[in-house]
């Protein structure tokens, strides 16, 4: 690797890259899922009113933004694989 891409690579995805393999297709599968929620807002996140949200629960607030939640506990296990 020349010194131009490490550079250009944040310091958590050399760590994840490098040093824990076995969770790495779950990170990409997990960016891939943030990116996908991003695109399906309606419109960009900080310019929503979060005032309005404040009695929702956060099980409601997700699908009115217009994305989908995480698997939760099915990636718990990265934590732990992550940590060395």
């Amino acid at each position: 690797m020349n010194a131009f891409f490490l550079r250009s690579i944040p310091v958590k995805e050399q760590r994840t890259t490098l040093h824990y393999h076995d969770v790495m297709p779950t990170y990409l599968q997990a960016m891939q899922q943030g990116i996908g929620a991003d695109l399906a807002l309606k419109r960009p996140l900080f310019l929503e009113s979060w005032e309005h949200y404040l009695d929702w629960k956060v099980e409601d607030i997700a699908p009115h933004l217009g994305f989908t939640r995480g698997p939760g506990e099915a990636w718990d296990w990265t934590t732990e694989a992550a940590s060395g």
